[in-house]
């Protein structure tokens, strides 16, 4: 069997794929505590650690959707959640959202889970994070990833 050389994310897909898991993991934050971040970043720039609420959980992902009016139900957000966590801890941390995007990427049979996938994917055309493309955000990224072969 003639097997494909595995895709990687492209640079600036890599970026958009930074953004929108920014986008769903700070859902839940208060403004005092965004606030709070924001300090820490000014002042202390090469001593900051990562923040180990930099996951997204259920309450963000369902907050998330619901600006972009859709409504999932609590099990249907578990669910996507569940797919894509290897650690079993009820979140995606930022190396299992990585990981669940090569994934569906390179999927040619369509076996992996696409729940979160396909919010990533819209997520990703969307620069404002609304709940409609543009058909520029649309070709753009497009652009990147199949160059143009199209």
């Amino acid at each position: 069997k003639f097997l494909m050389e595995p895709e990687v994310i492209k640079p600036a897909e890599l970026e958009r794929l930074n953004k929108v898991f920014e986008f769903l993991s700070k859902q839940n934050i208060t403004k005092k505590e965004e606030a709070y971040q924001a300090k820490l970043l000014k002042t202390k720039k090469d001593k900051i650690k990562p923040d180990p609420r930099d996951k997204i959980t259920e309450v963000d992902l369902s907050i998330a959707l619901s600006k972009l009016g859709v409504a999932f139900s609590k099990p249907k957000i578990k669910d996507t959640i569940w797919e894509v966590d290897e650690d079993g801890d009820k979140c995606i941390s930022k190396k299992e959202f990585l990981r669940m995007f090569t994934r569906c990427i390179n999927d040619e049979y369509c076996i992996e889970p696409r729940k979160l996938f396909a919010i990533v994917r819209f997520l990703m055309f969307s620069t404002e994070f609304k709940s409609v493309i543009t058909e520029e955000e649309t070709l753009q990224l497009l652009y990147i990833r199949y160059g143009r072969d199209m």
